[in-house]
């Protein structure tokens, strides 16, 4: 009898342990669903990413932003543009638990130039920012003027590691350190 119950209870203990090993099914989104997901103001039909990567195990959260228009700036940061909008790149300012992000193209000659943030992304700790820098084109009417196109965004939740790209794949640099703010 006592050799029936320590089989039984092996069976148990190996029932249980075999149990253990089973994964669950989880909830997993293709690479379509994935670009659906991110907080993007693309243009319909345009395909963002044409590569096949896969992007199984990345946590991906989207952002959401504020276009902040220049009369609703703090005065420290309006102070800082007016010195930095002549420089390609990016600030980044906290004020009142806010993050204002400010991208700027630089010095341009004519005007028809703008720049706009398109998405904000946390990804894996890091906080990705797609902007899209438009130009005139050939035949269009602009003013003859030199201009300084920027933009200001507001937002909650973001990391320390950000990147900023512009549609075309290429990276802004940092203009400024926040010690050296105006």
């Amino acid at each position: 009898m006592k050799r029936y119950k320590k089989i039984f209870a092996l069976i148990i203990v190996l029932s249980l342990l075999a149990g253990c090993n089973k994964t669950p099914i989880q909830n997993v989104k293709s690479n379509s669903q994935i670009n659906n997901d991110t907080a993007s103001a693309k243009e319909p039909g345009k395909n963002e990413n044409s590569s096949n990567e896969t992007k199984k195990g990345i946590t991906m959260n989207k952002i959401s932003f504020e276009e902040v228009s220049a009369g609703n700036l703090p005065s420290n940061l309006d102070t800082s543009i007016k010195v930095l909008k002549a420089n390609r790149g990016y600030l980044i300012t906290e004020y009142n638990d806010w993050y204002y992000i400010t991208v700027f193209s630089g010095k341009k000659s004519t005007g028809g130039y703008s720049i706009k943030v398109l998405s904000v992304e946390d990804n894996e700790g890091k906080t990705n920012i797609v902007v899209e820098e438009k130009s005139p084109k050939q035949q269009d009417i602009v003013t003859q003027a030199i201009t300084y196109p920027y933009t200001v965004v507001k937002l909650k939740g973001i990391t320390p590691n950000i990147t900023i790209k512009n549609t075309k794949g290429e990276t802004l640099e940092k203009v400024l350190k926040e010690e050296q703010m105006y």
